[in-house]
């Protein structure tokens, strides 16, 4: 049996300290240090606690690895009923007097408690806190940071007071913190300390808090001062591109961010900054605007989230980064309030597909976007409909009437649907009795044709091709679904513009229940609008073996996945998606999902091919941290392999130094074809045999059905509504060697081997690998070498003045491998991935058992490459720490062409000067 073990080494965290003024000195040259107070809560000046200061109680840590996840090893803790009001008082000193930050260690959300600094007003805590960090003693125990507030503190001697609120139930303290700056916990840390752990073969990753000075790795000057300052984003069809105001072509990297749960505005203005350097200039909101609560108005909003939509537009702006808003996802909607009086739907949740049907839903839709975007934002003085830097609206996240989910329709909807069907249906055939008439007479049980009410058949009908009456029904109900769901696109396209909204509306982003024959249909949706979006995941195969659904989400130990690599399965690559022509073209969401540990391909692959293929943008999903995480994460952006891997691959998106394909596909389709479900041309079909599909390619003189590997190549583009003689295809021969198993990007800057699993990038200002490396022992590219002894990493080399890599004054080399928490474990096992599904094949496959999740901090596997930079000029590389600033230099060695180093251990940046 095979076993993989991170946790190597001891760990040792000193004693936290009495209640005093703290400093500490940081590892980078531009950091700076942070000013705080660190109260423990059994260290009090005054109590009636009781227990005294033993940190005894009954969630007392049990043991010495419990109590070193506690700030001086214990805290103040009890539960049950209480006679009286438990306080805490603390006197302090203080030695500059201003504003602090207040941060707070608690028992998770339990203990509701109010507290007061010097004379300030009472400021009361309840149990449903945003919690910034958690560690965890041992089951259903946690020590969790929550945000209370900003203060003031005098010059001098201060007293905090904090009382409990609540007359009974669990209740423990942990510390307390005034900081001057943004304070990022992590567990027992103070600011600037680290815990210092790291496997064999790895380093800690533990960014200090970035105090945001000089920095090559600094991308916030491709960013404008402030988003939107010359008007608002646009699509150019001319063009064929998205610009800013000015007319200036703009590609977005993007992040659906969590930021706007902050409590903290400093938080959040410091989260956006951080997003500005790393390349960002989109963010995503990604909420529910509805109103909450069982008696809430339909016609009202929810007032908390929107005034978060404004904080964080007013935070993203200021570092020149635009807003996407995504205000309804109809998963989250559940259950549906009572007093919304929608029928089939009171009480009961996730109404999929009501949004398209019901009327009374759709005027609450409206009056929520009313409310969001007509009021002036207290944080900026611009109504949101206004204000340039809200780029992107998304009317709906992920609903369809073509996805499985409308199988879920309540029978009062089912009727309502039927009804619009057949109202449609009278105006394409001038009555009801002609339409049975084209359908050869034959009726379905639930029709109610008197009434004016024809059965509207599920998602899994229509994945059927059939040759009875049906045919024709279906086709008559695939269009009436399709111009159903545009109607309604529509509307709300002209309700926003009618409120003044002059940015990008997006009408949807979803699958459908058979992407082969409808997908077209749903893109076809999308394209009145002026943005057509795919949400397109990678992720290895993951399965819980007690609970079916918590591996769509979630990483527990006891887990089992297959590690896999998109570079072997090129045709499930993100970026792969037929474009709509006339309209933006992007990825909503998308991320190499946990545990799978090979994520460090992902930004180099996104960046590439989106650039090859001429995507406007790629949304990644989702970051909800302050800076980077400490922990592993199912969907999680903010970790060293992916973020880290932001810099280089964010620049060379974003200043166009890979060259945009030509057309390798261009479809024409006819809307008759798209009704009646004619197989296209090419299409997204994640589970491909690229043997069958050539061999089908090669007996179509067409090319129908051509592989996936054509999204590899260039860009592939669909014209609906347009005449189908008019479909032009590439020989890809050319261009792909199934023997081989090679694809080359059709500027010959990109080539893929999904035999070894490596991509190699040859651009004149980027060029790099990613993949498993040390399957060559050299890879040569125009003016970079590597030599690597990694199995897996990813190398980037970018010029920063926009000169050739052979003639630049200014580089940075970014290399990323691969991340794990401390103390990571598997072992090698064998699992069924279909273990949840009685009626599947079993399906056996030698993958991975997760035995410990670890502890923080993350480890980062050792970089073991020596790199020759073909260019004269140079003459210094500098080591970078992971925030970018200067740590010491690394010597260099003439060769032939230019200078060659071996990178230093923990090496993610250089910086390279002539």
């Amino acid at each position: 049996m095979k076993t993989y073990i991170w946790l190597i080494g001891l760990l040792s965290l000193a004693a936290a300290c009495a209640p005093v003024l703290e400093t500490s000195v940081q590892s980078s040259r531009a950091t700076e240090k942070p000013v705080y107070l660190w109260l423990e809560a059994e260290n009090y000046s005054r109590s009636n606690w009781r227990g005294e200061r033993s940190g005894a109680g009954p969630f007392a840590p049990a043991d010495a690895q419990q109590a070193s996840k506690l700030s001086g090893g214990k805290w103040l803790n009890l539960e049950g009923a209480r006679s009286e009001t438990y306080f805490l008082e603390f006197d302090f000193d203080a030695e500059q007097a201003g504003d602090y930050e207040f941060y707070v260690r608690r028992f998770w959300n339990h203990g509701p408690f109010r507290y007061r600094v010097n004379e300030a007003a009472w400021v009361n805590i309840g149990t449903d806190e945003e919690l910034i960090d958690e560690d965890g003693l041992r089951k259903h125990v946690v020590a969790s940071w929550i945000y209370p507030g900003k203060v003031q503190l005098k010059q001098g001697q201060n007293m905090l007071r904090v009382e409990l609120t609540a007359k009974e139930g669990a209740a423990a303290f942990d510390c307390f913190v005034f900081s001057k700056s943004v304070f990022i916990p992590r567990g027992v840390l103070k600011p600037g300390e680290k815990f210092g752990l790291a496997d064999t073969g790895t380093w800690a990753f533990e960014p200090d808090r970035d105090p945001f000075g000089e920095s090559p790795i600094d991308l916030r000057f491709l960013n404008e001062k402030v988003a939107g300052e010359s008007g608002p984003v646009r699509y150019d069809k001319a063009k064929g591109e998205l610009v800013l105001g000015n007319g200036r072509p703009a590609r977005f990297w993007s992040v659906t961010s969590d930021g706007w749960n902050f409590k903290s505005f400093e938080d959040l203005k410091y989260h956006t900054r951080r997003l500005a350097k790393s390349g960002v200039n989109m963010v995503r909101f990604h909420g529910d605007l509805y109103p909450k609560g069982e008696n809430s108005d339909l016609m009202g909003v929810d007032e908390t989230q929107r005034e978060q939509l404004w904080r964080l537009v007013a935070a993203a702006k200021q570092d020149g980064i635009y807003v996407t808003m995504s205000p309804y996802f109809v998963l989250r909607l559940n259950p549906v309030p009572k007093s919304w009086n929608i029928p089939g739907y009171a009480g009961w949740g996730q109404p999929f597909g009501v949004l398209f049907i019901d009327r009374r839903l759709q005027t609450g839709y409206k009056a929520w976007l009313k409310q969001t975007l007509e009021p002036k934002n207290p944080y900026t003085g611009i109504p949101l409909a206004r204000d340039p830097a809200l780029a992107v609206i998304q009317i709906q996240n992920e609903d369809s009437l073509f996805f499985w989910t409308i199988a879920g329709l309540r029978p009062e909807q089912k009727r309502a649907y039927g009804k619009l069907f057949g109202d449609w249906l009278k105006k394409k055939y001038g009555d009801l009795e002609k339409a049975k008439q084209a359908w050869g007479n034959a009726t379905e049980s639930e029709d109610r044709w008197s009434e004016g009410i024809v059965a509207v058949y599920g998602a899994w009908e229509l994945t059927h091709h059939v040759n009875d009456h049906r045919n024709a029904r279906f086709t008559d109900q695939i269009q009436f679904c399709a111009e159903l769901m545009r109607s309604f696109n529509n509307e709300i396209i002209q309700h926003l513009r009618s409120m003044g909204f002059k940015g990008i509306i997006n009408a949807g982003n979803w699958k459908t229940a058979d992407n082969v024959t409808l997908m077209d249909v749903e893109r076809y949706v999308y394209s009145g609008s002026d943005m057509a979006t795919n949400h397109n995941y990678f992720n290895a195969t993951h399965v819980n073996p007690t609970d079916a659904g918590m591996a769509s989400y979630t990483i527990v130990e006891g887990d089992y996945f297959m590690p896999n690599s998109t570079l072997f399965q090129p045709w499930r690559m993100p970026t792969n998606m037929k474009q709509v022509a006339g309209v933006a073209n992007v990825i909503g969401e998308s991320v190499w999902c946990g545990p799978n540990p090979y994520q460090s391909e992902g930004p180099f692959l996104v960046s590439a091919f989106a650039s090859l293929t001429g995507l406007d943008s790629f949304y990644w999903f989702a970051h909800g941290a302050r800076d980077y995480d400490s922990s592993m994460g199912m969907f999680q952006v903010a970790n060293p392999s992916i973020m880290g891997g932001f810099p280089a691959a964010a620049l060379m998106f974003r200043k166009g130094y890979i060259r945009r394909g030509e057309t390798v596909v261009s479809e024409h389709r006819s809307l008759q074809d798209l009704w009646t479900k004619k197989i296209p041309v090419i299409y997204e079909e994640a589970t491909f045999d690229p043997n069958r599909d050539l061999s089908r390619t090669e007996r179509d003189a067409l090319g129908k059905e051509l592989m996936p590997l054509a999204f590899l190549v260039g860009r592939c583009e669909v014209t609906y509504g347009s005449d189908p003689s008019k479909t032009k295809v590439t020989d890809l021969a050319r261009f792909v060697d199934l023997s081989k198993k090679t694809v080359r990007a059709n500027t010959d800057e990109i080539e893929l081997n999904y035999g070894e699993g490596i991509c190699v990038l040859n651009a004149p200002k980027a060029q790099g690998a990613t993949g498993f490396l040390s399957k060559r022992s050299t890879i040569s590219l125009s003016d970079l070498v590597i030599t690597p002894r990694n199995e897996y990493a990813t190398v980037l080399l970018v010029s920063m003045d926009e000169q050739p890599i052979k003639a630049s004054k200014k580089l940075l080399l970014q290399i990323t491998t691969q991340h794990r928490p401390y103390g990571y474990k598997t072992e090698s096992a064998e699992f069924n991935a279909n273990m949840h599904n009685k009626d599947a094949k079993p399906l056996s496959l030698n993958g991975e058992k997760i035995l410990s999740l670890g502890r923080r901090p993350f480890n980062v596997v050792n970089t073991q490459m020596t790199i020759e930079i073909k260019n004269k000029g140079l003459k210094k590389a500098t080591l970078l720490d992971v925030n970018g600033y200067p740590v010491r230099d690394v010597p260099m060695k003439s060769t032939v062409s230019g200078f060659e180093f071996t990178l230093p251990s923990e090496a993610m940046y250089l910086l390279l000067e002539g």
